[in-house]
């Protein structure tokens, strides 16, 4: 075949897709808006925030990692701590890869976890912790219900963890 030739592919005599030099292209719509031109992974440091502040924190492990694709990005992580500081107030998860977009500007809730586990370091805590995107922000609020069939619309604080606080996220 010639440089200039396409190869098309139909179903039942209609075009669904093409490949030309230019790239694919699907239902006659561009090449450029089919191509997969941000692609990215890599790792990154989380940390635990407690008001703002990391005076005290140490861990006994954390690692995460990323991956891009286009404008969506998955991130995976682990914390462990072995002090959680001296800091009182909500706590975060800090050091995201990437700035969360600002998407329902009315409010920060503007990305959610698939995933998150706590393993050991609560107190007095019995639900699942939610985990939310903050728009504009590069960090992750966390969040508890307060009691039975309540919203988890608590923030996590200082007082629900211990200096053995663990948790695993996506």
């Amino acid at each position: 075949a010639s440089a200039s030739a396409a190869h098309t592919w139909q179903l039942s005599g209609t075009e669904v897709a093409r490949i030309t030099p230019s790239g694919l292209t699907f239902n006659g719509d561009t090449a450029a808006a089919n191509a997969l031109d941000d692609y990215e992974t890599g790792a990154w440091t989380p940390d635990i925030k407690i008001n703002d502040s990391t005076t005290g924190i140490t861990y006994t492990a954390r690692s995460a990692d990323y991956v891009k694709i286009g404008k969506l990005v998955f991130v995976n992580g682990d914390i462990q701590l072995s002090d959680k500081g001296s800091s009182s107030g909500s706590v975060i998860i800090s050091g995201l890869p990437f700035t969360v977009a600002d998407r329902t500007s009315a409010t920060s809730i503007d990305g959610g976890a698939s995933l998150c586990a706590h393993s050991s370091g609560t107190s007095n805590l019995y639900t699942p912790i939610g985990l939310t995107g903050v728009g504009a922000a590069t960090y992750i609020n966390m969040y508890y219900a307060a009691s039975s069939g309540a919203t988890m619309a608590s923030n996590l604080t200082d007082s629900k963890i211990t200096d053995a606080f663990s948790i695993r996220f996506s």
